[in-house]
């Protein structure tokens, strides 16, 4: 059996409650919760607003951990995008930009693979969907396209995890469900927890999803419920991955 701590971040490019850019609160927080896996949302590299930063790269150093910066748009001047952080060697890293309907900012899909072990192999796919809340067209555009790549490749244990911009029950979680678990829904001690805004949540956007069928199981589900780092509070999943002797 291989066990797992998983975190998904939406940092807001290290944007606090004060308006500053911060990244060693982010990286605190992400220390403090010793994740094996870190899925980032809203990561710059060489942008002009967070100082030309390679943020990606100095939330590894300041985390001790290896990382993958998959670009899905241009801003300010650099790139724009997700980021994963692992313990384990990364593999394999590649990105998808996902398909949609509007000219809106563009959303990819980032993947890595790790072995924990020599004999287990376990992806980690990465991504922010589209965010207007009164318009679904893009998240299910997206969320199709998503199910799409996973088709396409080796039937590899798999976890989902980022801003889904979607709440429990819409469309691109309902897409998602004959292909992922969702632990705050199987999970009976952990029922589904506001994420946003951290001021003062009132929606559940951020999710760690497990593939079906192979036997996950989560240990424990958590939101760090930090108003100070970003707008998103990170949600944590301790997850086994092994049917138990």
């Amino acid at each position: 059996m291989t066990s797992l701590r998983i975190m998904t971040y939406n940092i807001q490019t290290g944007h606090g409650h004060d308006h500053a850019i911060n990244l060693n609160r982010a990286a605190s927080l992400i220390n403090d919760c010793k994740p094996d896996l870190v899925a980032l949302q809203e990561i710059d590299c060489k942008a002009e607003r967070s100082s030309f930063d390679d943020q990606a790269a100095i939330l590894a150093q300041l985390t001790n951990m290896n990382h993958f910066f998959a670009p899905a748009t241009n801003r300010y001047g650099g790139d724009y995008g997700n980021a994963i952080l692992s313990r384990f060697p990364i593999q394999s890293p590649t990105y998808h930009q996902l398909n949609q309907v509007s000219d809106r900012e563009s959303r990819n899909l980032a993947a890595i693979t790790i072995s924990p072990s020599p004999d287990t192999s376990i992806r980690l796919l990465a991504t922010h969907l589209d965010h207007i809340p009164e318009d679904e067209t893009d998240r299910i555009t997206q969320t199709h396209h998503i199910i799409n790549i996973i088709q396409q490749l080796e039937d590899t244990p798999t976890i989902l995890a980022g801003d889904f911009n979607a709440i429990p029950g819409s469309t691109p979680l309902q897409i998602l469900s004959p292909y992922f678990d969702n632990p705050s829904l199987t999970h009976d001690n952990n029922p589904p927890t506001l994420t946003w805004p951290a001021q003062a949540p009132i929606m559940r956007l951020d999710y760690i999803l497990t593939s079906k069928p192979h036997p996950w199981t989560c240990t424990k589900l958590q939101i760090i419920p930090d108003a100070i780092a970003s707008d998103h509070f990170p949600v944590i999943a301790d997850l086994t991955l092994g049917n138990p002797d």
